[in-house]
């Protein structure tokens, strides 16, 4: 009889434990569930602001190359306007025509220039802010996290 309580009593203990140990098990799998989920945030947040510092310091260049752009087809379009004058006083000169043939070209190369440098600025300054808004997407996931 007091075999059967200490083995009834022992069982009960062992259950017991065995439960307790169980819910303690799965409260720390999600602490750290929690913690790998905010550690890969995180990665994240960090890969995004190095790649923005890196693209921030690209605007500079970009509009400086922007403003060289600009500048050079301005020179082309007055170069052409001169030589589209020079040929308005005589038409039938082939040397002014070739002149202004070829000041013609060289305007439309240099506003071809200038518009593919202001795109090349719009598609570096969406690419910021698309990495503005994912990190700050990833902060407010982070917060909400912790």
């Amino acid at each position: 009889m007091k075999m059967q309580i200490k083995i009834m009593l022992t069982a009960c203990v062992i259950s017991f434990s065995t439960v307790s140990a169980q819910v303690v098990t799965q409260d720390s799998m999600a602490v750290l569930k929690n913690a790998k989920e905010s550690t890969k945030i995180q990665q994240s947040i960090n890969d995004h602001k190095l790649e923005l510092a890196k693209l921030e310091n690209k605007v500079a260049e970009k509009t400086e190359d922007l403003n060289k752009a600009n500048q050079r087809a301005q020179e082309a379009a007055e170069s052409n306007q001169d030589a589209a004058g020079n040929l308005s006083e005589d038409a039938n000169d082939k040397r002014r025509a070739k002149k202004a043939r070829k000041a013609a070209k060289n305007a439309e190369s240099a506003a071809k220039d200038a518009r593919k440098a202001k795109e090349s600025l719009q598609d570096l300054n969406e690419d910021i802010e698309e990495l503005r808004s994912k990190i700050a997407k990833d902060e407010k996931k982070l917060i909400e996290l912790r």
